[in-house]
């Protein structure tokens, strides 16, 4: 993006604090995946012990 009414570059700086606030985001989506996911595999494992 291209500002020219902008001295002291605060659009930029919004610009780009937009954009590491989508960014850890994405991270925190990616974790919670991620948590979600082991935590099911732990479901299912404590599943097959208890059939053992």
């Amino acid at each position: 993006m291209t500002y020219y009414n902008d001295p002291y570059g605060v659009g930029r700086l919004k610009a780009r604090e937009m954009l590491e606030r989508e960014r850890y985001q994405k991270k925190d989506l990616i974790t919670k995946q991620i948590a979600r996911e082991l935590k099911s595999i732990s479901e299912r494992l404590q599943e097959l012990e208890s059939k053992l």
